[in-house]
């Protein structure tokens, strides 16, 4: 427990360089294995540091190796942006993070959104991604695989940006905060949404990622693959699953 307290109060975020706007990110533990973290849709690097489960994930992750987390361009602590970065933008954030902390390669642990953005950058840069760890990703967005038609998609963009960061409001995200009647933690939850990406910023993300079909690179990557998802995820979690183990030969 006290070598935990030490790690969140010796933690600094640092700043690289990418195209020309600021990734912050934070480098974790030690040793010769070397980890990645590719976050989903939005994240901030410091406003979870006083959940105990999340530095207990954390913790668990940098016991094998130096581990990097990182907020990518137009969320958290990295720049903001207007509209939507495209894919082969925001994957140049993995490559910049790993050269500021001297990775010549890396194990890649993509979340969400971040699955799907390992990938392309594990086709892209072969010799700098040792393995993946896909979890909860997809390699087609809710557009791409049918779940959300071109209306549903408007509808949903303006929950974004009427609702983000309201306490019990709807948007597509609505459903992965604290129970309604959890006020202090329906507070807290909107503050993250805040800290993490603005109303517009966040909808211009979720177009993005709902139009994600990276289907046509996945049998390019070669690095061993491990897919994991939630039972209870929706069910693109079990179906992006089936298309990955699928799609990328066995290693």
């Amino acid at each position: 427990h006290g070598s935990i307290e030490n790690m969140v109060e010796n933690m600094e975020t640092s700043f690289v360089e990418s195209d020309g706007l600021s990734i912050a990110y934070q480098l974790w533990g030690r040793g010769a294995r070397n980890l990645v973290v590719v976050p989903g849709m939005v994240s901030h690097l410091e406003a979870p540091l006083e959940r105990p489960g999340y530095i207990q994930w954390i913790n668990a992750i940098s016991s094998m190796g130096r581990l990097i987390v990182f907020d990518k361009r137009g969320n958290g602590m990295s720049d903001r942006i207007q509209g939507a970065p495209t894919l082969d933008e925001r994957v140049m954030d993995i490559e910049a993070v790993m050269d500021a902390a001297d990775m010549d390669s890396a194990t890649l642990i993509g979340v969400s959104e971040g699955a799907s953005l390992a990938c392309v950058y594990a086709a892209m840069r072969p010799e700098r991604v040792e393995r993946l760890a896909l979890c909860g990703g997809y390699a087609r967005g809710r557009l791409a695989r049918g779940y959300l038609s071109e209306d549903g998609l408007d509808q949903a963009l303006i929950q974004f940006r009427k609702n983000w960061g309201k306490p019990n409001q709807p948007h597509p995200f609505s459903g992965f905060g604290p129970d309604p009647d959890d006020t202090e933690g329906q507070k807290a939850f909107a503050q993250f949404q805040r800290m993490s990406a603005t109303p517009t910023t966040v909808a211009s993300l979720f177009e993005l990622a709902a139009r994600i079909d990276i289907r046509a690179l996945l049998p390019s990557i070669s690095q061993p693959t491990l897919v994991i998802h939630r039972e209870d995820e929706e069910p693109n979690g079990r179906e992006a699953a089936e298309d990955i183990l699928y799609l990328i030969p066995a290693t």
